[in-house]
């Protein structure tokens, strides 16, 4: 069945994910993981999908992705405009404050980041993080949960810049209460990897505009 612009696939056993994080418009290079992408059932962007582009730089980079996967969901990071994240929004492709249940899998996001020095076009709050994730929250029926971020979630090993923890209360919150099978997250460049909050899977690609890779995630479903 269609939702949100997406064919999900109802016949159970595993789901891959491509996650991509920080493309920063750069996808000069996007031939080198491109089978990864082609091979997956969906791609996951976790922000910073341009570099203060517009309307049109978003359909570009997007338009670019579906060269090797029609499947994609994605949240706008500190550096994507309004307008960048209307694009999203009309393609269906959202998860900024929504919840799109994709072949039996429910996934909940929310874009942004908590204010930085310098002003970014995209910043949120911590009552913002939480009143938007539980908005989206409220529309899954039971379904496995995964969460989708730019701003890592608060005391991980994805939220540390310069010695310190710069992440979301909210969003570590929201992991606590609900303990998704992952959390996709970026924002922080130095600060790639994966580990673990509670049962909760915390997954920060780093950013592609560097490294060119995806990491590749399975789920049962």
């Amino acid at each position: 069945m269609v939702l949100g612009g997406i064919m999900a696939d109802s016949k159970g056993g595993q789901m891959k994910i491509a996650v991509i994080t920080d493309v920063h418009s750069d996808v000069g290079k996007l031939a080198v993981v491109g089978g990864e992408l082609a091979e997956a059932d969906v791609i996951v962007i976790c922000g910073d999908i341009t570099q203060f582009g517009n309307y049109d730089e978003m359909a570009r980079v997007i338009r670019e992705l579906r060269v090797y996967n029609p499947n994609i969901l994605a949240v706008p990071g500190n550096c994507d405009t309004l307008d960048a994240g209307r694009y999203l929004v009309e393609e269906g492709i959202s998860l900024d404050g929504r919840c799109v249940v994709f072949g039996g899998v429910a996934f909940v996001g929310v874009g942004g980041s908590l204010p930085i020095p310098g002003h970014m076009p995209h910043e949120m709050h911590e009552l913002d993080f939480s009143q938007r994730l539980e908005q989206a929250a409220a529309d899954r029926n039971g379904e496995k949960l995964v969460l989708v971020t730019h701003q890592p979630p608060y005391g991980t090993f994805a939220d540390r810049a310069c010695g310190e923890h710069v992440g979301s209360r909210a969003i570590a919150g929201f992991i606590e209460k609900y303990k998704p099978r992952y959390c996709f997250c970026g924002h922080i460049h130095d600060a790639a990897g994966r580990g673990m909050l509670g049962e909760t899977e915390i997954v920060n690609p780093g950013p592609f505009r560097h490294s060119k890779s995806a990491v590749i995630v399975d789920i049962d479903v």
